[in-house]
């Protein structure tokens, strides 16, 4: 695969993501991606994941965008990856108020040559419904996920496994009878997203994120479909950068100011 072909898988996975779910607002253009979900409180569920504009554009946009949250009170982010535009964007953000949160490396792997050995300590299940509130324990405590938030999670995972209509596949670790760490993928067309990998505080370092990891590089190596993850600078993109995944971008995320 040629590297503007993974840059491009890296970038979708940005965006593609997006969906329209209870109480959310997607706005999808070829150019632009706004996702809003005010029963989420969280910049997770909030922000804009695309945006390409012309300098016209984004005079007009940038500004209207960001009053949107604030009017709404709602946290949100704005990531930027390098097909952004206008080439200023940072600049532009940072005017109106908002501040570089975090850092994140695009990153790109074939799943049947990443060899990534668990910890035989952590149990990883793939999460059903009777499992549901265990996992909804771990977003709490490692995500600090609001209970608004946790609310919506609950309605909205409990609808995609009744439905079985989901395209995302989401698993829970465990150590002994602990849930203690979670993750989850997206199965495009394509490629399979990497996402959602927590640890709780208490259990990191003891190889749960990567038990996870080789739980679910198992699984894309059965669909023969690359793995993308999106990982922080300095927390889990260290890690998979050692499992032999690539680098193939770095993507900016802003959020407002506190």
């Amino acid at each position: 695969m040629q590297f503007d072909q993974k840059l491009q898988l890296v970038e979708r996975a940005t965006w593609e993501s997006a969906q329209n779910r209870e109480g959310q607002e997607v706005i999808a253009t070829p150019t632009w991606v706004r996702i809003t979900s005010p029963k989420s409180p969280t910049a997770f569920l909030n922000g804009v994941l695309r945006c390409e504009l012309s300098d016209d554009e984004a005079d007009t946009e940038v500004p209207s965008t960001i009053s949107h949250y604030r009017e709404l009170k709602l946290p949100f982010r704005w990531k930027i990856v390098p097909s952004s535009r206008p080439r200023n964007l940072s600049e532009r953000l940072e005017k109106n108020g908002l501040a570089l949160k975090e850092k994140l490396f695009g990153l790109i792997g074939n799943a049947k040559s990443l060899s990534v050995a668990p910890n035989p300590n952590v149990r990883v299940e793939t999460v059903t419904l009777q499992n549901l509130e265990a996992w909804l324990t771990v977003q709490a405590d490692a995500w600090n996920v609001p209970p608004p938030g946790i609310q919506y999670q609950r309605r909205s995972m409990t609808e995609a496994l009744t439905t079985g209509k989901s395209k995302y596949e989401n698993y829970l670790a465990y150590i002994g009878d602990k849930p203690v760490g979670s993750a989850a993928m997206r199965i495009a067309d394509d490629y399979v997203l990497l996402m959602g990998g927590a640890v709780n505080e208490t259990y990191r370092h003891q190889d749960v994120y990567r038990t996870l990891t080789a739980h679910r590089l198992n699984r894309i190596a059965e669909l023969n479909l690359p793995a993308v993850v999106h990982c922080l600078e300095n927390t889990s993109a260290p890690i998979c950068l050692k499992l032999g995944f690539e680098k193939v971008c770095e993507i900016l995320s802003f959020e407002p100011m506190a």
